[in-house]
């Protein structure tokens, strides 16, 4: 019987100690998982913004019957429907992420911060560029069809920013050195885009399709 009650408490103690382990390996390919995810987004969403930009210069570089017109603007639709269901997948495992507990990285692992905020920025970037392009280049019919695609595009952009520094500033915990000024400068240009694309004070492109 003193047998027993030694093996069991030895168990739970062993259970005590390996429970954290498996969390933070838990934690860790989460962390994982956002950083290829958000990759594989930045690529796909590229695409997709870079076919919008062509469909649009077609558009306008071209003279066009309605038929052909409105084939055109219901394709553009339908990719910047892909991109919103993109960024909405990014937006909820990067969401998810951060409402777990987020262990800061180590090491060499600290180098995978700074490539997720660029892939990030990149995102931004290319949304804003495109965006920009299509509010420039359709005529005011067109834009009225596309705007809801357009307006929801720039939210979700938007949304994912605050979540992404977020998880970055987290998984850089107390550290100052490394890669730390570099990812701290990488946060407040991604904060900076994404407050152009909604601010109506800095004339932000959301106002341009309101």
């Amino acid at each position: 019987m003193q047998f027993f009650t030694t093996a069991l408490a030895a168990l739970s103690m062993s259970s005590v100690f390996a429970a954290p382990v498996v969390e933070q390996r838990q934690a860790q390919n989460a962390i994982s998982t956002v950083f290829s995810t958000v990759a594989d987004v930045k690529v796909t969403v590229g695409d997709e913004l870079s076919t919008v930009t062509k469909l649009v210069g077609d558009l306008k570089s071209t003279v066009v019957d309605d038929v052909v017109q409105k084939k055109t603007v219901a394709t553009v639709q339908r990719t910047l429907s892909n991109v919103e269901t993109e960024l909405h997948g990014v937006l909820g495992l990067v969401l998810g992420t951060v409402t777990n507990t987020v262990v800061p990285l180590v090491g060499e692992e600290l180098d995978n911060v700074p490539v997720l905020l660029k892939d990030v920025k990149s995102i931004v970037e290319k949304v804003k560029d495109t965006v920009t392009g299509v509010v420039g280049d359709v005529t005011d019919d067109v834009l009225a069809t596309l705007k809801p695609e357009l307006k929801l595009v720039l939210s979700l952009v938007n949304t994912l920013v605050t979540p992404v520094v977020q998880l970055a500033t987290g998984l850089v915990g107390e550290v100052t050195d490394g890669v730390v000024p570099e990812v701290t400068s990488l946060v407040g240009d991604v904060e900076h885009l994404a407050g152009g694309l909604l601010s109506p004070v800095t004339g932000g492109l959301l106002g341009k399709i309101l």
